[in-house]
């Protein structure tokens, strides 16, 4: 298997975010979601659960709490959602237009992100607007063919 490198994503807008949608869509196989715990601290609660992922329920693989995010402990939990990627997700993952749109202020989970099986194919910390990318240099050439600007 050729060796993988994480790329983050230049850039990142509405078009770009289509793109790279479209670059990993015959790969991808499961996205993951989160939702954080960000009143646990005050108050003892979790954040409620954005109302959209009752759209895609059916195809739920496994849903975990844990306080690592983002490869990092953090003070509070997150949940997350795994989803099998079939047609029904494929549509939910493209209604939000721009990376900015994931998170509870439109009404979804944040940071959506894209594996094939176990490997990390995108991921993602949406408030941010920060994409990763793990690609070969095959894949990474088909990025920058595609007008994606990628530093490793």
């Amino acid at each position: 298997m050729p060796v993988q490198e994480r790329y983050f994503v230049d850039e990142m807008d509405g078009r770009r975010w289509g793109l790279v949608l479209d670059l990993i869509s015959p790969a991808a196989d499961r996205l993951v979601v989160a939702t954080g715990h960000v009143r646990a601290p005050l108050f003892g609660r979790a954040a409620p659960v954005p109302r959209s992922l009752e759209q895609i329920a059916g195809s739920l693989l496994e849903r975990r709490t844990s306080r690592e995010r983002w490869h990092h402990r953090q003070l509070c939990r997150t949940d997350y959602y795994a989803f099998r990627l079939d047609a029904s997700v494929w549509r939910y993952v493209r209604v939000p237009r721009e990376l900015h749109d994931w998170g509870p202020w439109e009404g979804y989970p944040e940071d959506p992100c894209f594996y094939r099986g176990e490997l990390p194919l995108v991921e993602t910390i949406s408030h941010e607007g920060y994409c990763y990318v793990f690609l070969d240099r095959q894949g990474a050439r088909r990025f920058r063919d595609a007008g994606l600007g990628l530093w490793s």
